[in-house]
Order: C-alpha cells, then sequence, then structure tokens
C-alpha cells in the first residue's frame, strides 16, 4: 500500500490531493456515490480525485500513513453525517478500515499499538457524536 500525495496548505490547515487515489476493498460495500472529488463504489472502493481537500488527523500528528487514512475516514464520516449512507453499520465499517489502513501503513510494533489508539479516539467519537 502507498500514501497518497497532497500538499499542505498552513494558513487554511488543509490538505489537497494532487493524485489521484484508490482505497480498495474498504468494506462499506454496496453503497455508490459520488460527490465532485470522491466516488464511493458498490464493491467497496473509495476513490479521491485531484483537489480532494480535508483536514487530516484531527488531534493527530500527521505522519503519512496518518493522512493517508484519514482522507478514507472525513469520506465516510461526511457521508454518514449528511446521511448519504446510514450511520449503521457504514460508520463503523469506516473506523475499522481507517485502523487497518494505519496498520498497513505503519507495519511495525509502533504502528501497531497508534492504530489500536487512534481507532479508539475515532470510535469514541462516532458513539459520541450519535447521542
Amino acid at each position: 500500500m502507498k500514501y497518497l500525495k497532497a500538499d499542505y496548505d498552513q494558513e487554511a490547515h488543509r490538505y489537497t490531493l494532487t493524485e489521484y487515489y484508490v482505497f480498495r476493498d474498504t468494506g462499506v460495500t454496496g453503497q455508490s456515490v459520488s460527490g465532485k472529488f470522491w466516488t464511493l463504489t458498490p464493491n467497496g472502493n473509495l476513490i479521491l480525485y485531484v483537489g480532494f481537500s480535508w483536514d487530516g488527523g484531527t488531534f493527530a500528528i500527521n505522519t503519512k500513513a496518518m493522512i493517508t487514512a484519514s482522507a478514507f475516514h472525513d469520506v465516510i464520516c461526511w457521508l454518514t453525517n449528511d446521511g448519504r449512507i446510514a450511520h449503521d453499520p457504514w460508520r463503523a465499517r469506516g473506523d475499522k478500515h481507517f485502523r487497518v489502513l494505519l496498520q498497513q501503513l505503519t507495519p511495525n510494533a509502533f504502528g501497531w499499538v497508534w492504530s489500536w489508539v487512534r481507532w479508539t479516539a475515532v470510535r469514541t467519537n462516532s458513539i459520541l457524536h450519535r447521542l
């Protein structure tokens, strides 16, 4: 798995994708939705297009792994928050795939531990968001 390529705008505190990127086998299947800068396919692939913009990992150290995983996770959060896909079960599956991405992108003991710490934070936020 490779890292995505993005530029960072310090004034806006946002990343902007400079090369399209495909997240394969995300576990978010059976959905077909798209926006100007992304497409979620029924087989669970998420395609991000050049120009896609997001804020990186919230309250996180934005390593290359975190920047890549957070791009996927931000789209799933937007889709569930806006009701474009159902919150249950897709938000939990998106949270899980976020952790898997961190583990794949940082294949060492630190990456494994860090992925669980970040997953706990995003899962807690997802649950609190529903209250």
